[in-house]
């Protein structure tokens, strides 16, 4: 995976469960995930990248209540402000999933389509330039942020002492 090659995952990724818990999540999400994520979770577990991105672990309950807050809270505000929500909200489709989000209140995920590794990666700054597209993977995101190829929605950020991902356990 391409992110490795800036951010090594840890000996023993915690919070992983097994191919019954990954599949339960998708039922209940009633889609398939992107591969790539799939296998970032596998090797990295729960926590975050650089102390900053919080990756929501699907392998966990609390990612289906993660998903369904901040669409619900998406959905209001699309109803209140549609200049500033341009795309459909999850479970519409296409419509933003969100998966990740950061310690300045930002959130990250896909604009969900017809083939889940074909979906495009997006940026939400809710209390700034809304949404944005990166015709990029989950991975390739976040390696192009680290690698600084993508620009962080985080002024100054990343620093090489953020090339590293923290355990939440």
């Amino acid at each position: 995976m391409l992110l490795t090659n800036l951010i090594t995952p840890p000996k023993f990724p915690d919070q992983i469960g097994n191919q019954s818990d990954w599949l339960r999540t998708e039922k209940k999400l009633g889609l398939t995930l992107p591969s790539d994520f799939r296998e970032f979770v596998d090797s990295y577990g729960s926590g975050s990248l650089g102390g900053f991105f919080w990756i929501w672990n699907p392998y966990l309950d609390n990612f289906i209540e993660y998903v369904n807050e901040i669409c619900e809270i998406d959905r209001r505000l699309q109803e209140q402000f549609p200049e500033h929500y341009p795309e459909h909200i999850y479970p519409e489709r296409p419509g933003f999933l969100p998966c990740a989000s950061d310690d300045n209140g930002n959130y990250y995920g896909w604009l969900t389509s017809y083939e889940p590794d074909d979906w495009t990666f997006m940026s939400h700054e809710p209390r700034g330039r809304g949404f944005k597209h990166h015709n990029v993977t989950f991975v390739e995101y976040f390696f192009g942020v680290f690698s600084k190829e993508i620009e962080s929605l985080a002024t100054g950020f990343p620093k090489d002492s953020d090339l590293r991902f923290e355990q939440t356990s």
